[in-house]
């Protein structure tokens, strides 16, 4: 007695296929997602290279001196809790507000003695500014 047909693989090529075509798209998706993965890390190794170094940076302080503003940027030292003394960059595009009342600021607000926190990037032991809340005045 014969198995029933759909148990019986007689060699037909074009049933293999269709099994296999029924199983690849999840093998496929996988083999995709992989290449991608792979390829970003190549991307990120070769852009970045070994001597870029980029990290978000959180700092509070006192400014210990005035800002020194030109055009729509400047910079300001900002003496940190442990007494480090690091340079705060602000960009045209530095948001600058006071965080008692929510308003904006601007660079010339970044006086002496005022207390600030700051957000931004490491670059060459500056801080690149992307966010400065003026902490009191």
């Amino acid at each position: 007695m014969e198995a029933p047909a759909q148990m019986v693989d007689r060699g037909d090529p074009h049933r293999r296929l269709s099994l296999d075509r029924a199983a690849a798209p999840f093998g496929l998706k996988m083999r995709r997602l992989l290449e991608l993965l792979l390829v970003s890390l190549v991307l990120g190794l070769v852009c970045c290279g070994t001597d870029t170094s980029l990290s978000i940076h959180f700092s509070s302080g006192t400014i210990t001196d005035n800002a020194r503003c030109s055009g729509g940027g400047g910079d300001f030292p900002l003496e940190q809790q442990d007494g480090l003394v690091v340079i705060v960059i602000v960009r045209d595009d530095t948001t600058i507000v006071h965080a008692s009342s929510g308003e904006p600021g601007r660079c010339a607000d970044l006086t002496e003695g005022t207390r600030a926190s700051v957000q931004g990037t490491n670059n060459d032991g500056r801080i690149q500014a992307d966010e400065v809340s003026i902490l009191s005045s």
